[in-house]
């Protein structure tokens, strides 16, 4: 979300608080939202409008091409396919998520309709100066970071899970390596609709809201075939993660829903220049 559209908000809702947009990357979205709860937690406001806002040009494609870092070679439906062995890039998309988030007291006593809690936020950076290479430890501080003060098992994983080989590779070793490899799912909304780059993080943070609501976990599409070998970082020296395959996880990207009741879900959201967000949210019990 950039300025403008922020200051359009604030003008329409007469608001008299802050009027502000941060820029991470395609982590804005859910770190937007994370900065308007701190906002509401450390009592500088009451109410929060917050989201991220993407509106792709014909300019964003044809970088994002040169980067080679598209998807390419499959049918539209079947190009976005998070942690499936044969991923080979994301799907640029556009799009708009927009949150009301209030001091829980209050959206208590005025009767509102609460569809998520949220628990906690965590933001760090990589820290090891590359601006594209995701950072398995930068994951693992954003993890322990988000759990040091409530260290519940989430029952769903929120995945940025973008379709790029690195990338979902060392996202779901980080998530293993935190949370071991039973009793949570993983989803991957980008699978349903592609990469929103700065609306991402929102507009998945609303599918989380609707997980929680409707008690059933987007699931993973595409995600058809893991790879039953090591990763190439995982053969190396330097490497200090899980040294079990992709394969061996199988089980958590479910195609349908799961019979557990679903009380807490973790989101997370990366961007280039090693930019990491992380919320939890919680039912409303």
């Amino acid at each position: 979300m950039v300025y403008r559209d922020a200051a359009n908000v604030s003008c329409l809702i007469n608001s008299k608080g802050v009027c502000e947009s941060i820029g991470s990357a395609c982590a804005t979205g859910l770190g937007n939202i994370g900065y308007a709860f701190r906002l509401i937690k450390f009592g500088i406001q009451d109410r929060v409008i917050a989201g991220g806002v993407e509106g792709t040009s014909l300019e964003t494609f044809i970088g994002f091409d040169a980067m080679q870092v598209l998807s390419r070679g499959f049918s539209p439906e079947e190009s976005s396919r998070p942690f499936d062995m044969n991923r080979n890039g994301f799907v640029s998309s556009f799009g708009a998520g927009i949150i009301a988030l209030e001091e829980y007291a209050s959206a208590k006593a005025r009767g509102a309709k609460i569809l998520g809690v949220i628990d906690d936020y965590f933001n760090n950076s990589d820290g090891d100066g590359d601006m594209f290479y995701p950072s398995f430890a930068g994951q693992q501080r954003l993890w322990k970071g988000l759990l040091t003060n409530d260290n519940r098992k989430p029952d769903v994983v929120k995945v940025h899970g973008t379709s790029t080989p690195a990338g979902d590779a060392i996202e779901l070793l980080s998530v293993v390596d935190t949370l071991g490899k039973n009793d949570y799912h993983i989803s991957a909304p980008k699978s349903q609709f592609g990469h929103m780059l700065g609306a991402a993080g929102s507009v998945e943070f609303i599918t989380a809201l609707l997980m929680l609501e409707n008690q059933k976990v987007l699931p993973c599409l595409n995600s058809n075939i893991l790879n039953a070998e090591l990763e190439n970082f995982q053969k190396t020296d330097s490497w200090q993660g899980p040294k079990e395959p992709l394969a061996a996880f199988r089980e958590l990207m479910p195609k349908e829903s799961f019979s557990k009741e679903i009380i807490k879900i973790a989101c997370l959201n990366y961007g280039f220049g090693g930019t990491n967000s992380a919320i939890s949210i919680s039912k409303d019990i």
